[in-house]
């Protein structure tokens, strides 16, 4: 299926980014979704989830993985709460909805809604990566 061009002539496919330096870099999708082996991960879902159960700052995101293509992992500053998180929801879920991957940030980057900043949490995570 391919998704018919808009009246501006782009393709509307869920995904978000910029124009950087004249390259399209792309930060997720707007419905907060990834493919693990071909399958939709809600990422919404998971963290409502573990929400219901735990009061901590976190995030679920979706990272390559070269064997599934994306990996679900969890971005926090607070990796002992996290970690009990995870075990406790992987016990309960599917394996390809189970997070592998936990991320500790000294501070999750949120805008003045309160809502978290995807593109800082981005820059965080590269810099993260780097080191």
């Amino acid at each position: 299926y391919i998704t018919p061009i808009n009246d501006d002539g782009w393709f509307q496919t869920g995904d978000y980014g910029i124009k950087e330096n004249n390259r399209l870099i792309t930060y997720g999708r707007s419905d907060n979704q990834i493919k693990v082996l071909g399958e939709k991960i809600q990422l919404d879902k998971i963290i409502s989830i573990i929400s219901s159960r735990y009061d901590f700052d976190f995030t679920i995101i979706g990272i390559p993985d070269e064997r599934n293509g994306m990996a679900i992992a969890m971005v926090t500053d607070d990796y002992y709460t996290g970690k009990n998180a995870i075990n406790e929801y992987n016990k309960r879920s599917i394996s390809i909805e189970n997070i592998s991957r936990i991320i500790e940030v000294d501070k999750i980057p949120r805008n003045e809604l309160g809502k978290i900043n995807l593109r800082k949490l981005q820059e965080i995570l590269e810099k993260t990566k780097e080191a």
